[in-house]
């Protein structure tokens, strides 16, 4: 009887083994999978915010160069302008200049016929009082 006892006990304890064993596999499968999904979510995730990151890089660099060359062009353009206006700048003063040098040379030809006008009656009355100053 304690044979038999035994015997049972034995089948008994072999079939809650076997059970807890199909359960630990059953569950040791479940939390793979789980595991499976949770790691195939995160790669899709992480794939995602690196294609967004990429995106976002690819078009923070096209309005960098967007900016560059709109900076290139004004650079461009302020140079071309600033050149503009110098060379006005000097075609104004050369033209000015012109005109200061006729000016200059009209008030020179003015003051020496003035002073002609003035030291000729001058210069002839001195002569002749050297010639009288002579003929003394």
């Amino acid at each position: 009887e304690a044979y038999d006892i035994t015997g049972k006990a034995k089948d008994k304890a072999y079939d809650l083994t076997g059970k807890a064993k199909d359960e630990a596999a059953e569950k040791a499968n479940e939390a793979s999978d789980i595991t499976g999904k949770a790691k195939d979510k995160a790669y899709e995730a992480a794939e995602e915010k690196g294609n967004e990151a990429y995106e976002m890089t690819g078009k923070a660099k096209d309005k960098a160069y967007e900016t560059a060359e709109s900076a290139k062009k004004k650079a461009n353009e302020a140079y071309y302008t600033v050149g503009e206006k110098a060379e006005q700048a000097k075609e104004a003063t050369e033209g000015n200049l012109e005109w200061a040098k006729e000016k200059a040379k009209e008030a020179y030809e003015a003051v020496k016929s003035k002073a002609k006008e003035t030291l000729a009656p001058n210069i002839e009355r001195a002569k002749s009082n050297v010639k009288r100053g002579q003929e003394l």
